[in-house]
């Protein structure tokens, strides 16, 4: 890519999903007193996936067109 905030942007949203998709297979099964904790950690990994992304569409659109 020959812009810098492309670059970062998509390093982030990368980033993000590799730790929603790897917390997303630890929790797999897990029960108990850990399952609230797990879960609320799972909505907070989503969220940070989901806000990487739309920081990356919202940047393409103004700067790229």
């Amino acid at each position: 890519m020959d812009c810098k905030t492309c670059e970062d942007l998509l390093a982030a949203y990368r980033s993000a999903v590799s730790l929603y998709t790897n917390a997303e297979r630890s929790f797999r099964g897990l029960l108990g007193d850990g399952f609230p904790v797990a879960l609320k950690e799972l909505k907070r990994l989503k969220q940070a996936c989901r806000d990487a992304d739309d920081a990356l569409t919202e940047h393409r659109r103004q700067d790229h067109r």
